[in-house]
């Protein structure tokens, strides 16, 4: 499995995992916090992982550095946000909003890199390297199991 075809697994996963969260019924609250327990160390698992498989190589090439940049800064929101909402009770109004936020900012960066930032890493990656780094990428991932 390339480095592609793992992080739009992943992406995948973090997409049924909200859904799965947004679906409980506010009554189901201990469903809701072991839900979102298992989104937030995917989460975190996913974008360890996609910091050092993947956007570590393409720091080094003008055509991604900027991409690179941004998709830092989003996943820095994302930590933030997750670590707010471990910290609300997860039966308020407020943190509801603030999950679909997340959601939504997940949502917006998974489009990004899934059509931006693949695209331009396919320009410098040889298939050979994306195979390469989807094998790092897979054991960084059972490290952090």
């Amino acid at each position: 499995m390339d480095i592609y075809e793992l992080l739009a697994r992943d992406h995948q996963r973090a997409i049924d995992l909200f859904a799965h969260v947004l679906d409980t019924r506010r009554e189901q609250l201990r469903l809701r916090e072991r839900t979102f327990d298992a989104l937030k160390r995917e989460l975190k698992i996913h974008a360890a992982m996609e910091e050092q498989a993947f956007y570590s190589i393409l720091r080094e090439f003008d055509e991604t550095r900027e991409l690179i940049l941004e998709a830092d800064e989003r996943h820095r929101i994302v930590d933030r946000l997750l670590e707010e909402l471990t910290t609300m009770d997860k039966s308020t109004e407020q943190w509801w909003a603030k999950l679909r936020i997340l959601r939504d900012n997940v949502a917006y960066h998974v489009e990004e890199e899934e059509s931006e930032l693949f695209e331009k890493a396919r320009e410098v990656l040889t298939l050979g390297d994306a195979k390469q780094l989807g094998e790092h990428a897979r054991e960084i991932q059972r490290q952090l199991h």
